[in-house]
Order: C-alpha cells, then structure tokens, then sequence
C-alpha cells in the first residue's frame, strides 16, 4: 500500500510538473505575439503641438476664403489692410458672425471656410446688374437711355430746331465779291489772300 501510495505522489507531481511546464509555454508564446508594454508615460496622450501659422499666411487665407463667398477683400497678398477689414465684417453682418475685423484668426479663417456658398451680396459698377453670379452691362432698349443711377429712362423727344436760312444776299464761297480798295481799284481774293490792285 505504502507503494502505490508513492506512485501516486509522484504520478500528481509530475502532472503538476507538466503542467507548470505548459503554462510557461503558453505564457512564452503569449509573450512573444503582444508587443512590449510601453511605458506608463508613454501611453498618457501627449498634446500634439501645431506650428504656429505666420500671421501673413492666415491673412492670406481668410483674404482667399473671403473672396471665394462673395466678401470681396481685394488683393489676397496677406496685408490686413481697410478692404480685408471691410470683407471680413460684411462676412460677421450676412453670416451672423462675430469676428473681430481688426485681426486675421484662424477661428474667422475656419469659419469662413467651412460655407460652401456667397454669403456677401454680388455689387456690380455703376451701368452693371447682378445676373446669377456675375454683373452684366445694362442695356437699354432703343428709345431709352440710361441714367445716371443705372435705371433706364425715356430718352427725351428732340426740340424742334428751326432749319437754317439761307440768305439769298450772302457770297457764294467759290466766288467771292472784289470789295474796292481804299484807292478806288480793284481787290480780289485768291489763296485765301486779299490782293488789291
């Protein structure tokens, strides 16, 4: 009995043996297929750093975007002059925004971006119509003319001119008179010239 007892034991320890041996062996594997753990630093999300955009860049840009919807800011060449400031608070009054005009943001960059459409008005010169997307010349029909605030107006009937006389009395210029000289002969015209004899 003390025998099989033995064998017993020794038959649990060595299912005990290969079992831990196994256990190792899964842990190995395990090991090897997931990457190392990183750091506890590491894994804590660090802000991302953006670079900062040189202010004639976002000028540039807002004049760009601002002139895509109808906010026309003149030249997009990056100076923050009276016409950007001007777009920029048409752009705040038609889009209900409230942007400071005085700077160039990025907050009025993103938001001016991000409408697809004009916003601002089409205004066309004097003697032009917003047709659609673009100012056309206004024409006028052929008794009409146009005014001086771009409306066309009935052209006024002409005033009666009283035709010119003729007077029956005055020479002809293909032969002028010889008026007579102060010494009593003859003058004549020719070449433009008075000449008297």
């Amino acid at each position: 009995m003390k025998q099989a007892a033995l064998e017993a034991q020794q038959q649990i320890e060595a299912a005990k043996r290969e079992a831990d041996r196994r256990e190792k062996e899964r842990q190995a594997t395990l090991a090897a297929l997931t990457p190392p753990a990183a750091p506890a630093a590491a894994l804590a999300v660090a802000p991302t750093s953006v670079p900062a955009m040189d202010p004639a860049d976002i000028a540039r840009l807002l004049q760009a975007h601002l002139k895509r919807v109808g906010c026309d800011p003149g030249a997009a060449d990056g100076a923050w002059t009276a016409p950007s400031q001007k777009a920029l608070d048409s752009f705040n009054r038609y889009a209900g925004t409230k942007f400071d005009v005085k700077v160039a943001s990025l907050d009025a960059l993103d938001a001016v971006r991000a409408r697809p459409d004009r916003i601002c008005p089409l205004v066309c010169a004097r003697g032009q119509k917003a047709v659609g997307d673009r100012c056309v010349q206004i024409v006028c029909d052929n008794k009409f003319v146009l005014d001086a605030q771009g409306v066309c107006q009935r052209r006024p009937d002409p005033s009666p001119q009283k035709p010119k006389a003729v007077s029956r009395h005055e020479p002809s210029p293909r032969a002028p008179s010889a008026p007579a000289s102060s010494e009593g002969g003859k003058c004549h015209i020719y070449g433009g010239k008075q000449y008297c004899q």
